[in-house]
């Protein structure tokens, strides 16, 4: 009934064109976080080919070639973000999280990624009692003018599903200021490496640790919060986003568990 009032009164929009979504009345159930074109849109990304192991993205566990580098035990990823043209569904979602503390579209995403986290743990052996997550940062500057830490709210909507108590292990560094996006490959490893530290007295030792994010663009910011994860004694280290830029898609990759 209050949600379907507060519908009424606030009515929902698509999280990813904006539009307003169908009311359901006071007995729909559960509001969608998409409209129905969009949502096609949507399943249609998360069916593109990885060019390096041939599933489909979201069954495809591929790391990036920086996460490889940090012993990372694979990627669990819904679609890829693609530059370079008319922002498509996945970038659309992408940038209203980034900019909206929007737990329905939080809620969805987690849903989605639900099944192949549980299939990455399950492949690495993680044992449910032995496993905590965690999640990369955003700045406290980015916090304040958006109100939102878009990895922080999906790391949340994902602990709730999976059952898994969800830990700050690490902090942005107050004079981390600088935007990864804009920085080419060498630059978001050096900047990313800066940015980051470890919360006092985070003890790891023995645990499986689920890495969350939004995007992974190099995966340069969740490789560096893994080698401190590894620092604090997190004996495997499992990651999921939301997207991997599409540049990973076929250039670069290497399977899991191959560490250079």
């Amino acid at each position: 009934m209050r949600a379907g009032l507060l519908s009424l009164l606030f009515p929902p929009r698509c999280a990813a064109c904006g539009d307003l979504l169908r009311f359901e009345g006071f007995g729909g159930g559960e509001i969608p976080a998409l409209c129905p074109g969009c949502a096609k849109q949507w399943a249609s990304e998360k069916l593109q080919s990885c060019g390096r192991c041939g599933r489909p993205v979201c069954e495809c566990r591929c790391l990036t070639e920086e996460l490889s580098g940090a012993g990372c035990a694979g990627l669990c990823k819904l679609v890829y973000y693609i530059n370079g043209r008319q922002p498509p569904v996945q970038n659309r979602m992408l940038y209203h999280m980034k900019n909206t503390a929007d737990r329905r579209l939080a809620g969805f995403l987690a849903a989605e990624l639900e099944a192949p986290v549980r299939a990455l743990l399950r492949e690495a052996g993680a044992a449910p009692e032995q496993t905590v997550l965690t999640f990369v940062p955003r700045s406290r500057q980015a916090v304040l003018r958006t109100g939102t830490d878009q990895a922080l709210q999906l790391a949340r909507a994902l602990s709730a599903r999976l059952g898994l108590p969800l830990q700050t292990a690490v902090r942005r560094r107050r004079n981390a200021r600088r935007s990864q996006k804009t920085m080419r490959k060498q630059e978001r490893r050096q900047n990313a490496r800066r940015a980051y530290r470890l919360c006092r007295k985070t003890d790891l030792h023995g645990k499986t640790v689920l890495l969350v994010d939004d995007i992974a663009t190099t995966g340069a910011s969740m490789a560096a919060v893994a080698r401190l994860l590894r620092r604090a004694g997190a004996s495997s280290i499992c990651c999921a986003a939301v997207a991997s830029d599409d540049r990973n898609q076929s250039l670069g990759l290497r399977p899991p568990g191959v560490v250079q």
